[in-house]
Parts: C-alpha cells; sequence; structure tokens
C-alpha cells in the first residue's frame, strides 16, 4: 500500500479532511495540525500549501483506527489490539463491564512481583 492508496481508505471511512485555503508551511501548518490533534480530530490534508505543488498529509497515525487502517488491520482495534494481531498473538476481548469499560482489546498486565530487577543484592 503506497500512500495514494492510504488516503483513498481514509476518505472511504470519512477522512482526511481536506484543506483547500492557501496555508504557510513554517508555522501555520503545523499549528493548525497541532491543535487538531490535541482535539482528537481527523488526519488533515493540505491541498495548497504556499510555494510548493505537493499536498501534505498530517496526522495520518495519530489514532488507532488510522494506524490500524495503514496496516491492514481491522479499524475497529485498539493500539494494544493492533499491536497484539501484529505479533501474531490472539487478541483478547472481555465482557465489558456496563459503564465501566468498552470490552475492546487491551493489554494484559504482567505480575512483575519476582521479577529479577527486584531482586536485592548484598
Amino acid at each position: 500500500m503506497d500512500l495514494r492508496d492510504f488516503i483513498s481508505l481514509c476518505e472511504q471511512a470519512g477522512q482526511p479532511k481536506r484543506i483547500k485555503a492557501e496555508v504557510d508551511w513554517d508555522l501555520e501548518l503545523s499549528h493548525v495540525s497541532k491543535l487538531n490533534k490535541e482535539k482528537t480530530g481527523p488526519a488533515l490534508l493540505f491541498e495548497n500549501v504556499k510555494g510548493h505543488k505537493s499536498p501534505v498529509l498530517t496526522g495520518a497515525f495519530t489514532s488507532a483506527s488510522r494506524l490500524a487502517l495503514a496496516l491492514g488491520k481491522s479499524s475497529d482495534l485498539s493500539m494494544a489490539g493492533t499491536e497484539y494481531d501484529l505479533k501474531g498473538n490472539p487478541v483478547r476481548t472481555y465482557k465489558p463491564i456496563p459503564g465501566i469499560d468498552s470490552g475492546k482489546p487491551f493489554m494484559i498486565p504482567k505480575d512483575m512481583r519476582n521479577n529479577v530487577c527486584r531482586t536485592v543484592c548484598q
């Protein structure tokens, strides 16, 4: 998959948001992207960058769904679920507790109480 394929997949999912207004590459583009990321916004495709002919895509991998989409995985996986899926490990899902969690895959903590780094050396 190349960048054009990825943008096409994102568009099928209702992203990225296309910005047709001219933006300055120096500070304006990065600031708009930063504000968008802080608000967990969509990927942005700036089509009219001042002094440049190529469009600029930002925020391509700032959400779990877009990262999973780029990696060819299910877009409803969490970051941890995508990692499990990539490593070939089964994605563990649990029955959700109403009002507390969504039941989406998550990382299972390891018991580190008897780990080597916790032994006392004398």
